[in-house]
């Protein structure tokens, strides 16, 4: 595992950008190994932030300038003014990574060509352009893990980006809302009658949870014969969890994402996070 710099999450400007109680990812970091979780905390909520800019937005065209927005701010970690409370924190494991910088503009880059792709063809399609944006910091959060080879990373991001697209899915409509491509046409219902919009996302999200919640769980299995201390992929392991059993309560919700949003309790969280510890 790589020697990481000290990271300093104390100041006060920076607590507002970093996990809240009640979150999934808080709620995923609590037991990961304290050697990683700092490290992990920035590079996911930095994740977190920048994924959640369509969720917070009321059209594409806002999005679209946040995303401008931070595309610019990532530049001051080329040099010596970082402005931005989480990018200063996460500055001296940039500097210690020359992969983290690259990865970080992939995201913003990549969540910035969802908003200009039309609805994508199949999985395979949906899968690769989500690679492409969430592919890097995923590597670098399991290389950070301790997973090292070229292959065995793979498998660990496409664990990953299937994980985006659970809470994609259990965001429908604030990320179509702000301009995100979420759907696939080969999920779309079949029907000779035109149907409603709550009626369409009902059945399109249906196909996607038998889809999804086959796939996730095989994609689980895989990740689980990595050799890599199972400890390391607490953080990785929880969030999995969390979104496998988010969309398990949207199936049975008649898979109504369109509609309502669910989320599992905070008491569930813990329940699930503490499950993952005591399993590793």
């Amino acid at each position: 595992m790589n020697d990481l710099p000290v990271l300093d999450l104390s100041p006060a400007n920076l607590r507002e950008h970093l996990p809240a109680p009640g979150s999934d990812l808080y709620y995923a970091l609590i037991y990961q190994p304290t050697g990683t979780r700092a490290a992990l905390t920035l590079l996911e909520s930095f994740r977190r932030t920048i994924t959640f800019i369509p969720l917070g937005s009321s059209n594409p065209e806002i999005t679209q300038t946040r995303l401008v927005w931070w595309h610019e701010e990532l530049h001051s970690l080329e040099g010596t003014v970082v402005r931005h409370p989480l990018l200063r924190a996460l500055h001296p494991l940039v500097r210690a990574r020359a992969d983290l910088l690259p990865a970080m503009f992939a995201l913003v880059e990549g969540v910035a060509r969802q908003l200009a792709h039309p609805r994508y063809a199949d999985a395979a399609e949906r899968h690769a352009l989500l690679l492409e944006g969430h592919g890097p910091l995923w590597r670098i959060h399991g290389a950070l893990c301790g997973v090292s080879s070229e292959s065995h990373l793979g498998t660990f991001v496409d664990l990953g980006v299937m994980t985006e697209l659970a809470w994609l899915l259990r965001d429908l409509r604030r990320a179509v809302t702000g301009g995100l491509s979420v759907l696939c046409r080969a999920h779309e219902p079949v029907s000779g009658t035109p149907l409603g919009e709550d009626d369409f996302y009902r059945e399109s999200v249906q196909r996607e949870l038998a889809w999804l919640l086959e796939a996730l769980p095989a994609a689980m299995t895989r990740c689980s014969r990595l050799p890599v201390g199972r400890r390391d992929l607490r953080c990785a392991r929880t969030l999995v969890l969390l979104a496998e059993r988010t969309l398990q309560e949207v199936q049975k919700d008649g898979a109504a994402a369109w509609s309502r949003r669910l989320e599992l309790t905070p008491l569930r969280k813990l329940l699930l996070s503490l499950r993952v510890r005591v399993s590793t």
